[in-house]
Formats: structure tokens, C-alpha cells, sequence
């Protein structure tokens, strides 16, 4: 809908492209999900309930593959943001500071991350379900007390906060916060800060989620 939206009205665009936006990026559109595919691949997988690397796909898995410009422009789009990193780690882990979104206690296939994780897509899934990224419709235990699913694993996500990355001083950089069907289970996944390599940088284990200054409109009345 978002990339439908900036092609039927182009001269409005360019609004919801970050200030800092390199010229030399045209679009939002995100890459295929392998060399010589996509994004139109992408979506027809996913609409058609499709696979990738014999994986099923349906339109509730994560986006993938978007750099922080991609991000940041939806969420203005959408009439949202980013969220900070604090507000990241705030919803994953609740306001009593709980080691996993789920409590304190470790819960081996709870969350999609990477013991199980085979590149080939051949042999992946045996711990947790899934290889790759997962519908959140089908993750039912990687959930904050606010209701944050998939805060743990399934896909890193991009934040609205930046620092300077502490091997290359001069880089300002996009925090990025969580685990991955790609990352090794560990007690830190909800507290430790990953540097980017750049805005421009996008990957498949990396994904967002937006985050509103309204409170949500109260259910009509039937």
C-alpha cells in the first residue's frame, strides 16, 4: 500500500523521505529476497501463500530487506515513527525489566531464533518451527506484557535512535535492537545495542515495527 501510495502521487513522494536521505536513493521499494528476484516476486509469494527455501510465506510475515530509509518513510507515511531504542526495550521487556518478553525464565522454541537456523533453508526449523522469518500470527510465546509479538526473535528491527559507531567515530549510525531467526539464544537479546553498518544497509534477518503518538481510536459500536 505504501509503495502504491508514493507511485500514484510522486510529487508528494519525497515528503516522507528522511531530511538526511542520500539523493542517490530513488525509491523504497525493497530488495528481493534473493539474487535475480524482487519485490514483486516477494509479494506474489507471499500472497499466494508461497515458499522460500522451503519456508511458507503469507502477507503477516515481517517486511525484510528495508534499509532505516525505507523504515523511517513508512512510518511517516503511515502517520507514525520509529520507535527509540529505550521505547524499544521498554515493550519488550515491560516495566518490571524481565530477562525475555515472556518472564525470566528460559524457554527453549519460544522465540525464532538461530540454533535451528540452516542458510540452505534444508534442515532449519527444528527447535523453534521455523528457518527463516515467521508469520506473527503463528508466534504465541515471544509476547510482552503490552502485547509486542516477536520481540526476542523472528527479525532484528531497525530504531529512530542513532549514535556514532564505535569503530568508525565519524559514522553516525541506526541502532538496531532484538534477535533474529539468525541469533544464537542468549540472556542480552532484549538489552544489547547493535550498530549498523549504515541507513543504506538491509538484510533478511532484519525487519520494524512503527510506533504511534495517538492512542488507538476506540472500537465502533455496533
Amino acid at each position: 500500500e505504501f509503495l502504491d501510495a508514493l507511485a500514484a502521487d510522486p510529487k508528494t513522494a519525497k515528503k516522507y523521505d528522511h531530511p538526511e536521505q542520500p539523493r542517490t536513493k530513488k525509491n523504497h521499494e525493497p530488495k528481493g529476497l534473493a539474487e535475480g528476484r524482487t519485490w514483486a516476486d516477494t509479494l506474489t509469494l507471499a500472497k499466494t501463500n508461497g515458499s522460500f527455501n522451503n519456508q511458507r510465506l503469507d502477507v503477516n510475515c515481517p517486511v525484510v530487506n528495508v534499509d532505516w530509509w525505507d523504515a523511517w518513510a513508512y512510518a511517516k507515511w503511515k502517520g507514525r515513527r520509529l520507535p527509540t531504542e529505550e521505547e524499544w526495550e521498554k515493550a519488550a521487556r515491560g516495566t518490571d525489566g524481565r530477562v525475555h518478553p515472556w518472564g525470566n525464565e528460559a524457554k527453549p522454541g519460544a522465540a525464532n531464533l538461530g540454533e535451528d537456523y540452516d542458510p540452505d533453508g534444508k534442515k532449519g526449523g527444528k527447535v523453534d518451527g521455523f528457518n527463516f522469518w515467521a508469520s506473527v500470527t503463528r508466534i504465541k510465546k515471544d509476547v510482552s506484557p503490552c502485547g509486542a509479538v516477536g520481540m526476542e526473535g523472528n527479525v532484528e528491527e531497525w530504531t529512530e535512535t542513532r549514535n556514532y559507531h564505535p569503530d568508525y567515530p565519524d559514522l553516525l549510525v541506526p541502532i538496531v535492537r532484538g534477535g533474529s531467526f539468525a541469533s544464537k539464544t542468549s540472556t542480552d537479546l532484549l538489552t544489547a545495542r547493535y550498530f549498523s553498518k549504515s541507513a543504506d544497509h538491509a538484510n533478511l534477518a532484519r525487519g520494524f515495527r512503527t510506533v504511534s503518538d495517538k492512542a488507538p481510536s476506540a472500537p465502533a459500536k455496533s
